[in-house]
């Protein structure tokens, strides 16, 4: 809560880029895990089954605090891997294994666990993701930078090189 009250929203950042760059996006703030579940439940259903966005894959970007076991909400609610897991499941089936998640959180690669359970059907494509602890300012240019260079159709490997290179914080990675 307090990252809300002294404005540190990296969503807001982000899509001030994406927009710059004409790059679709929406947007949603999910303080607790049930609008976190409205925001990958039927948010998103909507959101990809309107005309401009039908036929496109969606890439997840999660921002918020993490740790080696999970994430934290705004509420103070946490998800294990395992849980963010069970919670993204459906879209990953929906995605057939084409789905990019980004985990703008510190220890945000160690979401690579969710890899490990089995319990949907398919994985997903890549994650992108930092390996220790981050702040804010060097994820938001790491993550402006990654996807401005995403949707130029540069390498996923590339784009993580430049995110390194762009916040100054080599410890950006993906899987």
């Amino acid at each position: 809560p307090e990252d809300l009250l002294s404005d540190q929203v990296e969503g807001r950042a982000l899509c001030g880029a994406l927009q710059l760059a004409r790059i679709p996006h929406v947007y949603s703030l999910a303080t607790d895990l049930q609008t976190f579940r409205t925001a990958m439940g039927s948010k998103l259903v909507h959101t990809l089954q309107t005309p401009a966005n039908q036929g496109r894959r969606p890439i997840l970007h999660l921002s918020m605090h993490g740790n080696d076991g999970g994430i934290g909400l705004t509420s103070g609610e946490y998800l294990t891997w395992d849980a963010l897991q069970d919670e993204l499941g459906p879209l990953q089936n929906l995605m057939r294994g084409g789905l990019l998640i980004t985990m703008s959180s510190c220890f945000g690669i160690a979401g690579c666990r969710m890899a490990m359970n089995t319990s949907t059907s398919y994985p997903f494509w890549a994650l992108v993701g930092h390996s220790g602890s981050v702040d804010w300012s060097d994820a938001a240019i790491a993550y402006i930078t990654f996807y401005h260079q995403f949707f130029k159709e540069t390498p996923l490997e590339r784009c993580v090189e430049l995110m390194r290179l762009a916040s100054g914080d080599l410890n950006f990675m993906y899987l």
